[in-house]
């Protein structure tokens, strides 16, 4: 009987050490065997289909390595699966090797690179993690770098870099779930990595509990103007709660023929609880359309759609087109501290609620604060607020032009006689983006320099300060930049004529009208369709016909909604908003005429940098940065 136990003993003993023990699986194509046991560094596997295969048999805990600067071909659509790994014991996939060779990677022409997913009926599984590989294919891809489908929960992707797909990442859907499984993939992690030139969709599909954070998203979505995007969430099965997107930066969407057309940043279906915020969505001067828009969340498919407690702050959206921050059918969202500049003469609105026609729930709850929107457009609104509930305009301060034609604040329907009065609406001579900041800080100021100031300032003197973004693709500025765009923009506005204000404060309001003496009419403007909009319906090609989750591209409403308020503003359209909304503009305390706006010069601004003034008066502070005034 002793015996007995202590035999019983060391079997539990052996048992519960190797349950416990982890183990690495080495993978190196170029001195690598797929006979040997994979078990070291010297009798490392070949091949990609030899490591799939071993992490789908291996232990929770276990890993799969593969050797840096070596290159693996996907010669085969491989299934990712282990029933053993969880959220306790994630399994890895993931490199080894000198940190000075470059990332290890999967090659993959016309197959999936990494396709998370059991077949048949939905089972909850995951506890994944996937780290420091590239995943690349030639750019003519019909597949998807990685696709997670079929209910696949607590995966983390970390340092990847994934490029010439269909989708970058798809976060598909489920085939018909069984007990405990809810048909959506839960806690999904995608940081710290690089998705770029990817046809269709940087990221698609829809998550629960997920966070999107400190990615480079760059130019995705060339396919096809309007329904591609760099970042595209959509679910409409279910509500998907808890999704943030942080921290990443959005550059280069859908480009056709040189130029963005549709919406960098896209939510269409179900959400609750969906945070957006610290990102940085950008384009080039010049590069955009009317289909080009920053950040959206509105109606996009045949079916109703509602977004619940939406948050969008402290985002810096620059020359992204049409709109910068949209949202329709929203119950309760907050759209605070953004940054919004735009020099191209393109922007409609800079924040529009309802951006788009909307569903049954019709956006309520909506509180619109703290935003600085400085753009060039004479035709553009900072805000614009309408639909069949009252909002808030609260503390935002919006810089139009100085030959603006409209108001700051457009305010219709419901919204008709919203307080604006705690907000600013001021007028700039010209605009100059002067720095992008690693933190996603900016500058904005008046860009008018008289000549002499331009000829006076001695580059030689100046400290060369490179602002890197953190972004290959995002053209770094420096100080001789500024000095170059200023002096051309001296000569460029050298001719605006004076801007006269007439005030009528009988109603307590302040009525503003534009004369120039080279100005007789008003010109029209066409403000474009949303880019977030649909024309046609399309089906999925994601190389799976398990694929069925109706998250997919398949559900996109066959018209583009029509908004009234992006129609094309005529001559007469034009002049009776300046004659019947006077009642929209700030008071005249609010109202900062031109002529106390001076010319700004760089020694200013270096100087303004270094003195760090806090605790902002914003009659007072012409450029300021994340709580920071720059420039008295």
């Amino acid at each position: 009987m002793k015996k007995f136990s202590l035999l019983f003993a060391a079997l539990f003993l052996l048992v519960l050490s190797s349950a416990s023990y982890s183990k690495n699986y080495y993978v190196c194509d170029s001195t690598g065997n797929d006979d040997n046991d994979g078990l070291s560094e010297s009798t490392a596997f070949k091949s990609y289909p030899k490591a799939i295969s071993t992490f789908n048999k291996m232990f929770a805990g276990d890993s799969v390595l593969f050797c840096r600067g070596d290159v693996f071909p996907v010669t085969v659509d491989a299934r990712v699966y282990n029933s053993k790994c969880g959220a306790e014991k994630p399994c890895t996939l993931g490199s080894y090797g000198n940190k000075d060779l470059s990332k290890p990677v999967l090659s993959a022409i016309n197959q999936n690179g990494l396709y998370f997913t059991e077949g048949g009926n939905a089972d909850p599984d995951g506890g994944y993690i996937v780290r420091d590989l590239s995943i690349l294919s030639d750019g003519n891809s019909k597949k998807n770098g990685i696709i997670i489908y079929n209910d696949v929960d607590d995966i983390t992707l970390d340092g990847l870099h994934i490029e010439g797909f269909r989708i970058g990442v798809y976060s598909a859907g489920a085939n018909t779930p069984n007990a405990m499984a809810n048909g959506i993939n839960d806690r999904l992690v995608l940081k710290n990595s690089v998705i770029i030139n990817n046809s269709s969709q940087g990221f698609h599909g829809g998550c629960q509990d997920c966070l999107i954070e400190n990615n480079t998203f760059e130019n995705n979505g060339f396919g096809q103007k309007i329904l591609d995007h760099n970042i595209y969430l959509g679910w409409s099965s279910s509500i998907a709660k808890g999704v943030t997107i942080r921290n990443n930066t959005l550059y280069k969407s859908t480009h056709i023929d040189g130029k963005c057309q549709g919406v960098s940043l896209v939510v269409h279906g179900k959400f609750e609880d969906l945070v957006i915020e610290n990102n940085t969505v950008k384009e080039d001067l010049g590069k955009v359309t009317g289909y080009c828009w920053g950040i959206s969340v509105d109606p996009g498919y045949a079916k109703e759609e509602a977004f619940y407690n939406v948050t969008i702050r402290k985002n810096t959206l620059i020359n992204v087109g049409n709109v910068a921050i949209g949202c329709a059918s929203c119950d309760g969202v907050s759209i605070d501290d953004n940054t919004i500049i735009d020099e191209g003469n393109v922007l409609t609105y800079g924040i529009s609620v309802p951006a788009k026609a909307e569903d049954s729930v019709k956006s309520k709850n909506v509180v619109i604060r703290n935003n600085r929107i400085v753009y060039d457009n004479p035709n553009g609104y900072g805000v614009a607020v309408g639909g069949e509930q009252l909002s808030k305009i609260l503390s935002n301060q919006v810089y139009q032009p100085h030959a603006s034609t409209v108001e700051c604040f457009r305010r219709t329907a419901a919204n008709s006689n919203t307080d604006i009065s705690t907000n600013e609406c001021n007028t700039h001579n010209g605009l100059n983006l002067m720095n992008l900041m690693t933190n996603q800080q900016s500058i904005v100021a008046d860009d008018l320099l008289e000549e002499e100031h331009a000829q006076d300032i001695d580059e030689s003197d100046i400290q060369q300060e490179v602002i890197d973004t953190g972004n290959d693709g995002i053209k770094s500025e420096t100080v001789t930049d500024l000095i170059q765009s200023q002096q051309s923009s001296a000569v460029r506005n050298s001719n605006i004529n004076t801007r006269a204000s007439k005030t009528n404060s009988s109603d307590g309001k302040t009525t503003t009208k534009t004369t120039s003496s080279n100005r007789s009419s008003v010109s029209s403007s066409s403000a474009g369709s949303s880019s977030s909009g649909s024309t046609s319906s399309r089906a999925s090609s994601s190389g799976s016909s398990e694929i069925k989750g109706d998250n997919d591209l398949t559900n996109r409403n066959s018209n583009q909604p029509t908004n009234p308020s992006l129609s094309t503003i005529t001559e007469s359209e034009a002049l009776d908003i300046s004659n019947d909304r006077a009642t929209e503009l700030p008071k005249a305390s609010e109202q900062t005429n031109s002529s106390s706006i001076k010319s700004v010069t760089v020694n200013e601004v270096i100087k303004a940098q270094q003195d760090n003034v806090e605790d902002i008066d914003p009659t007072t502070c012409r450029a300021y940065s994340r709580g920071v005034c720059l420039m008295r």
